[in-house]
């Protein structure tokens, strides 16, 4: 059983995936209609904010493992990447364009 958090998730670009945290704080994907879920990524601390790439083919959200940087991520949780690496929490990334 997953437990999302209604404020901190996503819909892909094309509509058919859903990108979300879980009361254990990992990032998930679900397809549009419930299946399909899947365990994108686990073992940061408190994972949020999470947002689509325009093309889907990226994840961007924040984390507080490294004092509250904003990682980018392919959709399957592979090449994560810590995009801000600052001494500041950075907090709600956004990308644009969006729909």
């Amino acid at each position: 059983n997953v437990n999302i958090f209604s404020n901190h998730y996503d819909i892909s670009p094309n509509g058919n995936s859903i990108i979300f945290n879980s009361d254990n704080n990992d990032l998930y994907m679900v397809d549009i209609d419930g299946s399909n879920l899947a365990n994108i990524i686990t073992g940061l601390n408190n994972m949020s904010n999470q947002v689509f790439s325009p093309d889907g083919d990226k994840i961007i959200f924040h984390t507080e493992e490294t004092n509250g940087d904003i990682y980018i991520m392919d959709i399957d949780g592979s090449n994560l990447v810590n995009l801000t690496n600052s001494t500041g929490i950075d907090r709600s990334p956004r990308i644009q364009p969006r729909p």
